[in-house]
């Protein structure tokens, strides 16, 4: 990292995160996230791994992609976090294990002809203190997911 005379407007530099084994509990960003795809569960999460490559210029640390693997939940995606808190993200959130509950999919198959979505896709904006989500897309597809996601968290506890 490099920046010119201890001012931190001149921060630049690269670098990869790397966390194994987190836990994060009552995050404001994943209870936000839980509300949002009615999986109350989110305010205290694991995850087994996390990576995130990152580059530092003009106030932003921006990543390209970062990866987020967990036990009932995997979030990827890529943006930026300005130095002033802001936040500018485009997430896919995806069910690794949800392929496992075959029944409840063997239903939703019979009565929409086809396999739900298995990603979703969202927006993160706001701040680092006051997080917002929005859906990029919702479609048919995407809202099936999430009825099936709703239906099964009671079932599915993570590790």
């Amino acid at each position: 990292f490099r920046w010119l005379n201890g001012d931190g407007n001149t921060l630049t530099g690269e670098g990869r995160l790397t966390v194994t084994e987190s836990k994060f509990f009552g995050n404001v960003f994943f209870r936000n996230l839980g509300r949002l795809i009615k999986i109350p569960i989110l305010d205290d999460i694991s995850f087994a791994t996390i990576e995130a490559p990152f580059r530092i210029a003009n106030n932003r640390v921006t990543t390209n992609h970062f990866t987020m693997d967990g036990p009932f939940l995997s979030v990827s995606g890529d943006g930026t976090v300005g130095f002033d808190h802001s936040l500018d993200f485009l997430i896919e959130l995806t069910f690794p294990h949800l392929p496992n509950y075959v029944w409840p999919l063997d239903l939703v198959l019979h009565l929409l002809g086809k396999v739900p979505a298995t990603a979703l896709w969202l927006n993160l904006r706001g701040t680092w203190d006051d997080p917002e989500y929005s859906f990029r897309h919702l479609d048919t597809a995407e809202q099936t997911l999430l009825s099936l996601v709703e239906f099964l968290w009671g079932t599915v506890t993570p590790e």
